[in-house]
């Protein structure tokens, strides 16, 4: 076992960064959570949830690195009250419980040595050496150049951490409740669930194989935090879409009235992908309807002004599958009211013009994907789940570098004119 520095009278303390890292830690995950969505518009919900829960894990974060052993310590007093009779290079010896300190975080009382070693002892109380702690959590950091006591830590007094653990339980409940407005209720109280969990663990494998409070503990905690957050979220993505298979709405949608309420309720550019809310089983049957390519309906003037692709990353489009389409068609019967009403846009969107059929062909570049609600060409009408106002179903396109003839084919439907 390693010998430590003896602690004499007048030797110093110091605090770790635990605090002022834990404050940089808020700060800067707080504009850094806010950014990430004000650069995109972000509702003012949204900005304050994200703010405060990248404040809240950064926060965390800080706290627990700032007490590493690397990080920079400073000083806060000195030691008081040595020993009457026992003297280390010709200064009052430190003991454990009777000797205490004077701490410029804590003015108005003395704080005690808190610990000491395990095998040696002055006035019968444990001898304290650089690294024990006084029970403002403050370390002894000053001491003999060359005497040295041995043993491992012996804790006589309570020790307040240097964070009070009220502010913590603050972090995590406004952490948690950010997650849920940002997430679900169910992602964020599983994923605190794991992350406590996971941060217990890892706390207690890393004590033993590292030794309690050394930095390979510490390391170990938040890995352990890290890895079981991740599970408890995906825990809570597994429910949600369990939940949803549970509710299924008049459009046969998994998904409650409430849920589908609350997703068409975030602003646009934040809602959720579909993975997150949905069931897998669900996901793979609406991709497969439109394995054989899709279609869209517009105006003639609409494609030979604005050709394919809206002004979003990918020049996404809002497709139906080929088979509905042409059925689409079929039953309108020439009025061009019924196509808008089953596509969920205005009837004058499609009136006095001809309309085109554009048929994107299942090669290289098609890639349809379920709508999440974020893009460019999602109006007010758009429902979670990958489905239209009368039940048809919807997905995505990116047509960013697709060749007309190669990739997609576009037909007058009044004429039959290939474009």
């Amino acid at each position: 076992m390693a010998d430590f520095n003896a602690a004499r009278e007048q030797d110093e303390i110091a605090h770790t960064a635990s605090k002022g890292w834990m404050i940089a830690g808020l700060i800067g995950g707080a504009i850094l959570g806010a950014a990430a969505v004000v650069v995109t518009g972000g509702a003012a919900l949204v900005v304050v949830s994200a703010a405060a829960a990248g404040a809240c894990a950064a926060g965390g974060v800080g706290e627990v690195l700032g007490s590493m052993s690397w990080a920079p310590r400073h000083n806060t007093g000195k030691l008081l009250s040595g020993s009457p009779n026992v003297f280390t290079n010709s200064r009052a010896a430190i003991r454990a419980h009777l000797s205490k300190g004077d701490c410029d975080e804590h003015s108005g009382s003395s704080q005690r040595v808190a610990e000491g070693s395990d095998k040696v002892f002055i006035n019968n109380f444990p001898a304290a050496r650089i690294g024990d702690r006084l029970t403002c959590s403050a370390e002894i950091s000053g001491g003999s150049t060359n005497v040295f006591i041995g043993g491992g830590k012996l804790q006589t007094d309570d020790i307040n951490p240097e964070v009070p653990g009220w502010v913590n339980w603050v972090m995590m409940g406004v952490g948690t409740a950010a997650v849920a407005v940002l997430a679900s209720p169910a992602i964020a109280l599983l994923g605190l669930a794991g992350a406590m969990g996971g941060g217990y663990a890892g706390s207690w494998v890393g004590g033993r194989l590292f030794g309690e409070g050394s930095d390979g503990q510490k390391w170990s905690m938040l890995a352990g935090s890290f890895a079981g957050g991740a599970l408890g979220g995906k825990g809570g993505m597994k429910f949600d879409g369990w939940r949803g298979r549970n509710n299924i709405n008049a459009n046969k949608l998994p998904l409650n009235d409430e849920k589908i309420a609350e997703i068409q309720s975030i602003e646009k550019t934040f809602r959720p992908d579909p993975e997150t809310y949905l069931p897998k089983d669900y996901i793979d049957s609406h991709a497969k309807s439109f394995e054989n390519g899709a279609s869209r309906i517009v105006t003639r003037k609409s494609f030979e002004d604005y050709g394919i692709g809206k002004p979003d990353p990918g020049r996404t489009e809002f497709v139906l599958t080929k088979e509905r389409a042409g059925q689409m068609i079929s039953e309108s019967k020439g009025d061009v009211g019924v196509i808008a009403d089953k596509l969920g846009i205005p009837q004058e969107q499609l009136k006095n013009d001809s309309l085109v059929l554009i048929e994107f062909e299942p090669t290289e570049l098609y890639s349809p994907k379920m709508p999440t609600g974020n893009e460019w060409g999602a109006n007010k009408q758009w429902i979670p789940g990958g489905k239209l106002p009368q039940g048809d179903l919807e997905a995505v396109v990116k047509t960013e570098g697709m060749v007309k003839g190669r990739d997609y084919t576009v037909t007058d439907l009044l004429t039959g004119e290939k474009l």
